[in-house]
């Protein structure tokens, strides 16, 4: 877990060194990458099971990778969704790109009706505070994403530039016992 220093409040933690990072940044910003999304969202499954949520393929390509769970909007059923994230400000900074297609995911729409999510980065689990961001904060935290991902430019394009949702889950408590998102037989949605 990570707090800080001036606040004592948790705080969404940075980006792991991988000696793939240019690799995946590359990946990134090739048009034919989210084609693959099937295979690569089957591949971040078998790994996050595997490893018990210690790693997957985001880690590898050196992003930050985190593991969002919020009640379904119509069901209120806990739907868990691995999604890139920026550490911003203390939070966790996330983009409803839905690897170009032409909707937004289901976990957007998730988040836009739940005020609580929770995030789990590796084995600390969160309770944030959901923000969406919009107005004059969004181009700003745009340019936040991109620089960091540069691949978001490139799904911008696929997806005819739709203003993709944009959200800042801000960390409240840590939660001392990670929700069953660990459990191998956890089913990951990727919608």
């Amino acid at each position: 877990m990570v707090k800080s220093l001036s606040t004592g409040t948790p705080t969404a933690p940075g980006p792991h060194r991988s000696p793939f990072r240019g690799t995946g940044r590359w990946l990134g910003t090739r048009s034919w990458l989210p084609h693959a999304a099937p295979v690569i969202i089957w591949w971040e499954r078998v790994l996050r099971r595997a490893t018990r949520n210690r790693f997957g393929l985001g880690e590898l390509g050196g992003t930050t990778v985190a593991l969002i769970t919020v009640p379904g909007r119509r069901t209120g059923i806990p739907r868990t969704t691995p999604v890139f994230y920026v550490p911003h400000d203390g939070g966790f900074l996330v983009a409803g790109s839905n690897w170009g297609r032409d909707r937004h995911p289901d976990w957007s729409a998730n988040l836009l009706a739940a005020s609580e999510a929770t995030v789990t980065v590796r084995t600390t689990s969160y309770r944030t505070r959901v923000r969406p961001v919009d107005g004059a904060d969004r181009e700003r935290l745009w340019q936040v994403l991109v620089t960091a991902w540069p691949g978001f430019e490139t799904e911008a394009d696929i997806a005819d530039r739709r203003n993709f949702r944009l959200f800042l889950l801000e960390p409240t408590t840590v939660v001392d016992t990670p929700p069953s998102v660990l459990s191998p037989r956890q089913q990951i949605d990727t919608r």
